[in-house]
C-alpha cells in the first residue's frame, strides 16, 4: 500500500488513517498514542511538523481520534505546517507512529510531494 501524499503549500490538509492489523482487521486506538512526524529527510533531528493525540500529549486539534474503536484518526495538516518550505516538487519524509505500553508500531512511513500555489497573499 503506498501512502505518498502531494499537496499545495500552505493548505489545510486532513489525512484520514485508518489503522488495521495483519488480518485487515482494524485496531482499536482508544488508549494509543498516535504521533504524525515530517522531517526533510529521515536523518534530520529536528521536525518540520509534528502532531501528536490528546494521549501523547498533543491535542484533538492535530490529531483527532475519529472513530478509535475502528482504528480511524484523522491529522490536521493548516497552512502555518507547510507554506515557508521549499518550492516545488519538494519531497518531504512522514510517518505514523502508535503507541500503547510496550508495543510501538510505524503504521505509515512515506513521503509528501509539495507543489507551489498560485495564490499568495
Amino acid at each position: 500500500m503506498t501512502n505518498e501524499l502531494e499537496f499545495h503549500k500552505g493548505d489545510s490538509k486532513n489525512l484520514i488513517v485508518t489503522v488495521v492489523d495483519g488480518s485487515g482487521i482494524a485496531v482499536n486506538l482508544t488508549n494509543y498514542l498516535v504521533i504524525f512526524s515530517m522531517k526533510a529527510n529521515k536523518k534530520d533531528t529536528a521536525y518540520i511538523t509534528q502532531k501528536k493525540n490528546l494521549n501523547a500529549g498533543g491535542s484533538e486539534s492535530e490529531i483527532a481520534m475519529t472513530d478509535p474503536t475502528h482504528g480511524k484518526v484523522t491529522i490536521i495538516l493548516l497552512p502555518a505546517d507547510t507554506s515557508g518550505l521549499r518550492n516545488s516538487g519538494s519531497d518531504y519524509v512522514y510517518d505514523v507512529e502508535i503507541r500503547n505500553g510496550n508495543v510501538v508500531k510505524t503504521v505509515i512511513d512515506s513521503t509528501i510531494t509539495l507543489l507551489d500555489e498560485v495564490t499568495t497573499n
